[in-house]
């Protein structure tokens, strides 16, 4: 800061005059310099040299205080304009950025006023702050000098973000998404696109056109920089977005994008996810790599692509007729241009890769039925009669974990027998489905003497030529299944078996379509060479429990935690769910069982509940226990009970002091489970080497007791522990393969487990007894390549 002026030795002491300004004295100050024989017409001129010489000193405040006072004694304030100016500028060489903009804005209302104004938000990084007094400044001036307030701007806040510290966050930003962006398919497509140079002399010439500072975004936009603030509503319910089908959007812009992951955004993603094709220009999802959180897409409803808007058609052509990924069937438009595009630039290359598909459609058709003439399956029995190696087509997806993996066991006892399999399953990075050209082509290209499903009957596949024969085993009685009225969707050629004796006698025989239909046993089953003893093995654990646990979320739990859920429409029913709660903590888990399985139960209790606070009984109140909404969907209750039904024998345990541990989703996020959650154990070398580790296994399945948990376990040769469900509820005992207290041991409830529990693990021997001899009969009877010789006998004697 520069002085003009010097106080002459001869007047009064500066330490003096400088104390009584401190006070606010300055009548004391007046006076003192009066009897100095400073006469008045030169009181302001040594004012003035007095507050020189305190900023040279820095006592700012000081000074500051003398030259506002000189201003207000002037009569000319045209005069002031220097002093304004003055202060300005000493507050801003002190960092109070406000008050400098206060006397920066007294000046005339110059650019170069402006422009002193707006460097005061570069020290405190408040774009938002420069933004808002932008406006107003836009509002005082013509709309011809519009331009010259935009440019300063964009000078400003360029100095704003070379700060190092600001620079680097969007570079860490950059970094986490491309680390996001890795696990999805984008990179599949022109990913080089995305690299992007953030060497440090980057940072010397970088120019963004979005930047992010907290949690606000800035967007530069036709040379305008706009605040914008994308906060999702993980909160609000929305409507799903086109989930259940492959959708396509168009994002033009960035405001575009943010909509999009906040519509996209949801805390229970669906279990199957089909894909979204995101359209946008890679020079502008490079800006927004720096600023947005995309984790809300590596989670979401869908399997999210993105399609460079510079390259859209040939790399939709790639997509299409290269890789053969199902058509989108559903455009999402996000603003009221996109029809526009999608007309122009979208849909007549869709319509082009189309009439090729249809064209390679219709060729297949014609070598299908010459393939697979009507007689088919007939020389397939010949086949199976006399020995011979069969190809067998196996259908599944990469979306349904439980069933892909049943569909490799299976397939491996065919192909351990001989036999030549093929899976037909998404590409790794596709979303679910598979399109019936492709699916066709396999057919011709594997001739499949045996096409195989689970939970899935061949209607379900229209394009398979129905002199295939098509193996069905029902591991879950889907919606499908259990609405299925049309005779003529079932053939001669379907072959159906049941995990479950208790569907056959109770569900199938009575079915309108399945009853004139045999429907054969077959008992899930693993592959030991994936499940198998590993010896020598050390046990880590006393007690592992291997299961996935419902979302919290999505039970009766947000209740507690004041959350509004929306099966609370009235305070009745508030009261109604939280003593519900209450009563279902209370119940053992064999009452809990009683309660979930019979509906008269679930009445009586609610019935009770009422009761007990003095609330009329309703239906309305009934249904908030029913197992599945007004939609079909499984409804908070059933997460709720079968989450307690998980739980209750662990909780049991820890009660206890017996050390426990869980694998599998969810336990972490229920705080009485936290510390012994160990994650997701991934199917396959994982599980069985936890298995193996494991003293005891619980088998806790809520509806059978041979569930696929009970080969895993007995394959390994380990001991387990399973929960007795009493037969005419349990859809497959596991007593009807092995021997109670000789080859397995059950218990009934908390105290039978706690009870049992302690007595195995202090009788290694017992233990291992036990286990040996259910390994020993499971292998002998009931692996896999015993269900597949079942299956193959049940077609060889299959009648036409």
């Amino acid at each position: 800061m520069n002085t003009t002026s010097a106080v002459p030795k001869n007047f009064p002491k500066k330490n003096t005059i400088w104390s009584l300004v401190d006070k606010g004295d300055f009548k004391s100050v007046i006076d003192v310099l009066l009897k100095a024989g400073i006469p008045d017409h030169n009181m302001g001129e040594q004012l003035f040299a007095y507050g020189d010489q305190a900023i040279t000193e820095n006592k700012f405040h000081t000074a500051i205080a003398i030259f506002i006072f000189i201003t207000q004694a002037l009569e000319d304030q045209s005069e002031a304009v220097s002093l304004f100016k003055k202060i300005g500028d000493i507050y801003t060489l002190i960092s109070e950025h406000t008050k400098a903009r206060e006397y920066y804005g007294k000046l005339p209302f110059t650019l170069e006023s402006i422009r002193l104004c707006f460097q005061t938000y570069i020290p405190t990084v408040d774009i938002a702050g420069l933004l808002s007094f932008r406006d107003m400044v836009l509002s005082r001036i013509p709309e011809t000098n519009h331009g010259q307030i935009h440019t300063l701007i964009d000078d400003i806040i360029m100095k704003i973000v070379t700060d190092p510290e600001i620079f680097n966050s969007h570079f860490n930003f950059y970094n986490k998404n491309i680390a996001r962006l890795r696990t999805i398919p984008p990179f599949t497509i022109d990913s080089k696109k995305l690299d992007y140079d953030w060497s440090s002399q980057t940072a010397k010439f970088w120019k963004p056109e979005i930047l992010r500072l907290s949690n606000t975004i800035y967007i530069k936009q036709d040379k305008v920089w706009q605040k914008k603030i994308p906060v999702p509503q993980k909160n609000v319910k929305k409507t799903k977005l086109g989930a259940g089908s492959n959708i396509m959007v168009y994002c033009d812009s960035s405001e575009s994008f943010f909509d999009f992951v906040n519509r996209v955004q949801t805390n229970t993603p669906e279990f199957i996810k089909f894909e979204c094709r995101i359209i946008i220009d890679f020079n502008l999802l490079k800006l927004i790599l720096a600023v947005f959180d995309l984790s809300p897409l590596t989670n979401c409803d869908f399997i999210i692509r993105f399609i460079d808007k510079n390259k859209l058609k040939s790399q939709l052509i790639d997509l299409l007729l290269e890789k053969k990924f199902p058509f989108s069937n559903r455009i999402v438009y996000l603003s009221q241009n996109d029809p526009n595009f999608f007309s122009k630039h979208v849909i007549p290359t869709l319509k082009e890769c189309e009439r090729k598909m249809l064209h390679n459609v219709e060729q297949y058709e014609k070598q299908l039925l010459k393939i697979f003439p009507e007689n088919y399956q007939t020389t397939v029995i010949q086949k199976i009669e006399t020995g011979q190696k069969l190809n067998i087509l196996f259908f599944t997806s990469r979306f349904t974990t439980y069933l892909q993996y049943s569909t490799r066991s299976i397939a491996e006892g065919f192909r351990q027998l001989g036999h030549e399999i093929f899976i037909e399953i998404e590409d790794k990075d596709s979303g679910a489905t598979i399109r019936k050209d492709v699916c066709m082509e396999n057919l011709i290209n594997f001739k499949p003497d045996i096409i195989f499903a689970i939970d899935h009957l061949r209607y379900s596949y229209p394009w398979i030529p129905k002199s295939i024969p098509f193996v069905s085993w029902i591991q879950d009685l889907l919606p499908h299944l259990m609405t299925l009225d049309e005779p003529s969707l079932i053939t001669a050629n379907d072959h159906i078996f049941s995990f479950s004796q208790y569907w056959i006698d109770n569900f199938f025989k009575s079915h309108t379509v399945l009853k004139n239909k045999e429907v054969y046993c077959l008992p899930v089953t693993v592959d030991h060479n994936i499940y198998y003893p590993l010896y020598p093995c050390e046990k880590k654990y006393d007690i592992t429990f291997i299961t996935h646990l419902p979302d919290p979320d999505l039970t009766l739990l947000p209740i507690l935690n004041g959350k509004m859920i929306p099966e609370i429409n009235s305070d009745s029913a508030l009261l109604f769910l939280k003593k519900l709660i209450d009563g279902l903590n209370k119940v053992s888990m064999v009452q809990l069982h009683q309660i979930l399985v019979h509906k008269k139960t679930r009445k009586k209790l609610a019935n009770k509940i009422c009761q007990k606070l003095n609330i009329p009984f309703t239906e309305t109140l009934f249904k908030l226990t029913e197992l599945h909404d007004d939609n079909k969907v499984v409804s908070r209750f059933t997460h709720h009970a079968l989450l307690l039904l998980k739980t209750k024998p662990i909780l049991a345990l820890i009660e206890n002091k017996i050390e426990v541990r869980v694998f599998g989703k969810n336990w972490e996020k229920l705080p009485k489970f936290k510390k012994i959650a160990l994650g997701i154990a991934k199917n396959g070398t994982e599980l069985n080497q936890i298995i193996n580790e494991s003293r005891i296994n619980l088998n806790l399945s809520p509806g059978t007791s041979y569930h696929m948990k009970a080969p895993e376990v007995i394959a390994t040769n380990t001991f387990m522990l399973t929960r007795r469900i009493s037969k005419q509820y349990d859809l497959m005992p596991i007593t009807n393969f092995f021997k109670e207290e000789k080859e397995i041991i059950l218990f009934e409830d908390e105290f039978d487990l706690i009870k049992k529990t302690i007595f195995f693990l202090n009788n290694k021997k017992q233990r291992e007894t036990i286990a040996n001899l259910a390994y020993h009969k499971y292998i002998a009877n009931y692996g896999v390549e015993k269900a597949v010789r079942t299956i193959l006998n049940k077609l060889g004697n299959s009648k036409i």
